[in-house]
């Protein structure tokens, strides 16, 4: 009589390995799922990668990452994790408080409330806001804005990079995790929202920041280096005048965040509920230039136009007033020089370049 082949002894014999229809059923459910539901949860368990790190007691949350066929997941899944009232709000209010915040990073580089050193342009920062899809930029910009370290576990290739605003690692400040998988970002927040906020004190935080697996991205030329010292720290507080602080006050006016319900030592109006910070920027963009995305290079032509009409203002003693880091900004900014060819330069140098591009 002719032996029947099981399909067990099939997958075995093709697979050399002693593997069971059994346990492929089993694995295949075990596999990381990426394209969630708004909201829909998937526990660290089941990652394919990081597992050592978050063993059982990290959630991926589902969000909503297109809107209008622009990848918002990024930004969406920041504020998911810093503003406790994000994923309350209606698909067109998520839409319209994203919209907000881009253009208000957009007014604030134009207005020079905010930059990120040297290498980063405002036309640099402007144009990664314009952009339909967000990239490693992108990340560090919001890092920056609103001042908080970024870990970014990429589900592709199995690394950790990490994004913060300081010369050193402070960690200290909200400690955001977000997951990367074929471009688009998910928040990764404790088991059972149990936190959303990697705290200084997590143990899933220092097995990260101290293994060798963490890669920095910064556009400077430094390394990551955890900041151990406290003058640096508080550095943000010395200047606070205490005599203007009003005890008197409703308790979340204002947050001091020394408890262990939060990693954030920062002292400052309450920017939790960015909901309610909404009313506040439309003020605030209203007084400032309005944006249209098509005529972003033609408002800095004419902030370049004023800057130029400036300098040629300026008497040469007024020029050697200014500081190095002005001049060759002066230079890149309006005159399309390449920012390492003169950054070695002394400032007379740079002033006579300046005095030769104006009389051009």
């Amino acid at each position: 009589m002719e032996q029947r082949i099981e399909l067990n002894d099939l997958i075995q014999y093709l697979t050399n390995v002693n593997y069971t229809i059994e346990t492929f059923i089993e694995n295949k459910e075990e596999l990381d799922k990426f394209n969630l539901e708004p909201l829909e949860v998937i526990n660290s368990s089941k990652f394919k990668f990081f597992k050592k790190i978050f063993k059982h007691y990290v959630d991926r949350i589902g969000i909503i990452q297109k809107m209008n066929n622009i990848d918002i997941s990024c930004l969406a899944s920041i504020l998911y994790c810093i503003d406790e009232d994000y994923y309350i709000l209606q698909q067109n209010e998520q839409e319209y408080l994203i919209k907000s915040i881009k253009k208000k990073i957009k007014n604030d580089t134009l207005n020079r409330k905010f930059k990120i050193g040297n290498k980063v342009t405002k036309q640099m920062i402007i144009t990664n806001m314009n952009n339909k899809t967000m990239d490693k930029l992108s990340i560090l910009i919001f890092a920056y804005y609103f001042k908080i370290n970024i870990f970014q576990f990429d589900f592709n290739k199995g690394d950790i990079i990490i994004y913060y605003p300081d010369d050193e690692f402070n960690m200290y400040r909200k400690n955001v995790f977000l997951s990367l998988y074929d471009g688009y970002y998910n928040p990764l927040t404790y088991k059972n929202d149990n936190g959303r906020i990697f705290k200084y004190n997590s143990s899933i935080l220092e097995n990260i920041i101290f293994s060798e697996d963490v890669k920095l991205f910064s556009l400077k030329k430094k390394k990551f280096e955890i900041c151990n010292n406290w003058d640096t720290l508080l550095s943000e507080y010395k200047n606070i005048n205490l005599n203007t602080i009003i005890l008197d006050v409703p308790d979340d006016l204002f947050e001091i965040n020394s408890d262990e319900e939060d990693s954030d030592t920062d002292f400052k109006l309450n920017f939790e509920n960015i909901t309610e910070e909404i009313n506040i920027m439309n003020l605030e963009v209203q007084d400032e230039p309005l944006y249209d995305e098509d005529s972003d290079e033609l408002i800095l032509e004419t902030i370049n136009d004023e800057i130029l009409d400036k300098l040629k203002s300026m008497s040469k003693s007024a020029l050697r007033k200014e500081k190095k880091e002005n001049l060759i900004n002066y230079l890149v900014d309006i005159f399309n020089i390449e920012e390492k060819s003169i950054k070695k330069n002394k400032k007379n140098e740079l002033i006579l370049m300046i005095e030769q591009h104006i009389n051009i």
